[in-house]
């Protein structure tokens, strides 16, 4: 009979989430506080949206702690949850991301999750050109910064874990998904699959590095499209429908967790089956 699996198993363990305020990044920051982590909410333009989700995180922290949570008001100065602002491609940002969260006895968990948009309004106005640098500079360079800042933090802490959000259509060619927006958004996932190997084999033991690959899920960009067109995405899926943030977010706990212990430099696809290798 195996032993019951604690309810909080990630409890004294510090966890930065970059782009931790919206979307996937909000999914994971709640599950990684609901699992008994300190959380540390990276965000760089949505003060608002990141605040809302530490309010959130520490009554689901204190929750799995059994203990009571803070006061509202002062929930986002508490070390139980808390929001920080920066800037993923800028080396200094990110290590004083790094600083607060050593301050806080961690980091034992960071998650590269924070993205730039290739294809939404966010890049209207921008050239072909700008739109490239935009990405490969948040997502790729922001992903090795995180790396390369956090790891030496991580292993001073008494070891840990790093995730990298990838994308599963950066393992395929994102057939049937021509242009621009894929081929500057696959480069760069494809960039951060092999940084995470890269980085794995270099922090072993003490540091394991993995990535989660997402497929389509959704998020503000997916509820802009026509129902036809999710419905004809969701029928190419062999799971047949859309991935929603907590199935990424559980994905991740599942890598930081004790029970991925012997798991790393490698890319979990969380796609509904859509790429199959």
């Amino acid at each position: 009979m195996t032993a019951a699996m604690p309810s909080a198993p990630l409890a004294g363990r510090v966890a930065v989430v970059t782009g931790g305020g919206r979307g996937v990044g909000r999914s994971i920051s709640l599950t990684l506080a609901r699992l008994g982590a300190q959380v540390i909410v990276g965000y760089h333009h949505d003060a608002e949206a990141a605040e809302a989700t530490v309010h959130e995180a520490v009554t689901l922290h204190a929750g799995a702690l059994a203990a009571p949570p803070a006061d509202a008001v002062g929930a986002v100065d508490t070390p139980a949850a808390s929001v920080y602002q920066v800037d993923v491609a800028v080396a200094a940002a990110v290590a004083a991301l790094v600083a607060r969260a050593v301050a806080l006895g961690g980091p034992h968990i960071w998650v590269n999750n924070a993205g730039a948009s290739a294809n939404t309004s966010e890049t209207r106005g921008l050239s072909d050109e700008q739109r490239w640098d935009r990405v490969m500079q948040v997502d790729l360079k922001g992903a090795w910064l995180g790396c390369r800042l956090a790891a030496p933090a991580i292993r001073a802490a008494g070891g840990g874990a790093i995730v990298n959000i990838g994308w599963a259509h950066a393992l395929d060619g994102a057939p049937g998904l021509p242009g621009l927006a894929s081929q500057i958004y696959a480069a760069s996932k494809a960039g951060v699959l092999a940084l995470t190997r890269t980085f794995a084999q270099e922090w072993a033991p003490d540091v394991r590095v993995n990535a989660v690959a997402p497929g389509w899920v959704e998020n503000d960009w997916s509820a802009t499209r026509p129902p036809a067109f999710r419905e004809r995405v969701a029928q190419g899926v062999p799971l047949r429908r859309w991935g929603m943030p907590q199935d990424i977010a559980d994905a991740v706990a599942y890598l930081v967790s004790p029970a991925a212990s012997y798991i790393t430099g490698q890319t979990l696809v969380v796609d509904g089956g859509s790429v199959m290798r």
